[in-house]
């Protein structure tokens, strides 16, 4: 850049090197925004993806606790595995009899069914009619 001195007409040259305080405060500025913004689509990303694994996991959790429910039950525990978008989980199920009128002895026909994969709960209580009748007395 070529620049004349006013006062005594001669002519200077000077150089720029490198970038001016503004510039690099205004690099870093932006540079800030851009990872305020990736950060944030990042989390979104990750949470879509939880929100998914869960779902899943709750399909296969309602399926198992649907089969324990439509068939004989009896009282026991089981584990088998399921493919969880991609990973395989452990699905635990457990049914016990249960106590419902509050006298300390698990009725014969009250069954408390529990399913869990992937930390997806799901609980239910399975009677016969026979016994609906006796917890209503």
């Amino acid at each position: 850049m070529k620049r004349t001195n006013t006062t005594s007409g001669v002519t200077s040259r000077r150089c720029r090197r490198g970038f001016s305080l503004v510039e690099a405060l205004v690099c870093v500025m932006l540079l800030g925004v851009f990872s305020l913004i990736a950060s944030t689509f990042v989390s979104a990303v990750r949470n879509a993806s939880s929100v998914q694994t869960r779902l899943v996991a709750l399909d296969w959790a309602s399926a198992k606790l649907a089969e324990l429910e439509s068939g004989p039950v009896s009282a026991g525990a089981g584990v088998d595995t399921v493919l969880v978008r991609g990973r395989k989980e452990a699905r635990h199920w457990t049914v016990a009899t249960s106590d419902v009128n509050g006298d300390a002895t698990p009725e014969p026909d009250m069954f408390r069914i529990q399913v869990d994969v992937a930390g997806v709960n799901l609980e239910t209580f399975r009677t016969t009619v026979a016994n609906l009748a006796a917890i209503k007395r």
